[in-house]
């Protein structure tokens, strides 16, 4: 898990630049069409990396393109050439440049890429539930919705697909599942953010 207060380690990035980074590691993400779990391990290899290392502001957006595409090998069936992420980067980075934050990367994180991703979870949930489509949908997309969020980073992610599951249930009127009081605080945490945001 990366560390809910990494910012205060980094001298030139505030959590509106990592708003940013996530609007366009989405886009670049769905352009090359990408499995979900790809884009929740990229969140999580870049919260990793500004846990433990500061950033310039300069190499924030490289970083993110060299976590896409770490991940995208990790995630994807077919990981898109590192060809493809110079030419959505508008060319600001070469292929070298990519390259390099890569093996950077991998080696402060210590090559662990493995974490419990919540749309595994998520999978878990909709089939023990039997639930339809619209259910899933509507919880991968809150699940999603909790990326943006810095508060949601200390949060495991089965508990975040757990959440998103159940406010997405209570949305389409599944009904509700019996509730604890972790799932209750997520609960409102993620419908108060949804709606007064």
């Amino acid at each position: 898990m990366p560390r809910s207060d990494y910012m205060r380690i980094q001298n030139e990035l505030n959590w509106n630049m990592r708003v940013a980074l996530i609007h366009s590691i989405v886009d670049i993400h769905g352009m090359l069409k990408m499995f979900p779990e790809t884009l929740f391990l990229t969140m999580n290899i870049v919260d990793r990396l500004l846990s433990k290392k500061p950033v310039a502001k300069s190499k924030l957006e490289l970083v993110g393109l060299a976590a896409l595409f770490i991940a995208s090998k990790y995630e994807d069936a077919l990981a898109p050439s590192v060809g493809n992420y110079t030419l959505l980067a508008k060319n600001h980075y070469t292929e070298e440049d990519i390259m390099k934050a890569e093996i950077s990367i991998l080696q402060i994180l210590d090559y662990k890429l493995s974490y419990p991703n919540p749309m595994n979870f998520l999978r878990r949930n909709s089939r023990a539930d039997n639930s339809n489509s619209k259910s899933r949908t509507l919880a991968k997309y809150l699940m999603e919705v909790t990326l943006l969020d810095y508060n949601f980073i200390s949060c495991k992610p089965s508990m975040i697909a757990a959440a998103s599951f159940y406010v997405a249930r209570v949305f389409l009127n599944h009904g509700e599942w019996v509730r604890n009081e972790k799932m209750s605080f997520l609960f409102y945490f993620l419908f108060f953010f949804l709606f007064f945001f």
